[in-house]
């Protein structure tokens, strides 16, 4: 059965192509200030704006369009497209590297090494649509309609694992995640401790954090429930002031373990790893 998209729904998939107001307000021909009121909630369902025909039709143009952008994005990166929940998204650039046989001055030895492949006509090293792929602007989702997307491309088999990037207070971070530490730190953690330590001391404020991987290869209810409880946690106490966002990015590894290597650098194979296991809470 199909999924009935509201307005607000409409304009939140929108903005993922448009990333921000002002382009919503310019495909749809709505001031940008009414693109913010009807995400932000600020209608009632049964208003005489929401009604007005005209409105309605200018979305539902904009939001053809916007589909059309996501499918073609889609089909050129080989990514799977759900026009029922047309997010936009793409891989992500990676910079192209081979290996070569190499000379060691120091021994003589003939070593494998990898260099960049350079770009003849600019001289700087190529780039090419890499393995990771990301939606971006996706912080106008509802939950339900997120995780529906999520689950979506999880039953593809095109991924192994998902997270979700959301722009914290840097300084809550800290002081909750330190507050929440108990026993001795592992290697990663004490690393991320420093990492982090090191954006508040050079005067950082708000800044991108990301969820840890959520392997796809679990039952949808349990993706979501990591997921969900991971950003409830770890992110949505150190959003919500000025310049923050929840939630703003979703980033997916595709699953390589069954194909072929694409060059003569054999790809390293993705670790799996086991789901968190988490307590279904209220939705906020």
């Amino acid at each position: 059965m199909a999924r009935k998209l509201s307005l607000a729904d409409k304009i939140a998939l929108i903005y993922t192509s448009a990333g921000s107001q002002r382009n919503v307000a310019a495909l749809t021909g709505l001031s940008h200030q009414k693109v913010g009121r009807i995400l932000k909630g600020e209608y009632a369902p049964d208003s005489k704006v929401l009604r007005d025909p005209g409105l309605r039709a200018a979305i539902d143009t904009a939001f053809r369009i916007h589909t059309d952008v996501a499918r073609a994005q889609a089909r050129r990166d080989g990514l799977p497209f759900d026009a029922a929940l047309p997010v936009f998204y793409s891989r992500l650039p990676m910079k192209v590297s081979k290996m070569i046989d190499k000379v060691d001055p120091r021994t003589g030895e003939v070593v494998r090494a990898k260099v960049p492949v350079i770009d003849p006509r600019t001289g700087r090293q190529q780039v090419a649509p890499g393995d990771r792929v990301a939606a971006q602007n996706v912080h106008w989702l509802s939950d339900d309609l997120r995780n529906a997307w999520i689950a979506g491309k999880a039953k593809t088999g095109k991924f192994y694992a998902a997270s979700v990037g959301s722009i914290v207070d840097i300084r809550i971070y800290k002081k909750r995640a330190d507050a929440a530490q108990r026993g001795p730190r592992t290697d990663r953690q004490r690393e991320n401790r420093r990492q982090i330590a090191e954006k508040v001391n050079a005067g950082a404020i708000n800044v991108p954090m990301f969820t840890r991987y959520t392997p796809m290869d679990f039952p949808a209810r349990m993706i979501e429930r990591d997921i969900t409880d991971k950003l409830r946690t770890k992110h949505e106490p150190a959003t919500g002031g000025p310049g923050t966002l929840l939630a703003n990015q979703v980033l997916f590894q595709i699953d390589t373990r069954n194909m072929e290597p694409t060059s003569d650098e054999t790809r390293a194979k993705p670790r799996k790893t086991r789901a968190t296991k988490t307590r279904k809470k209220p939705r906020r």
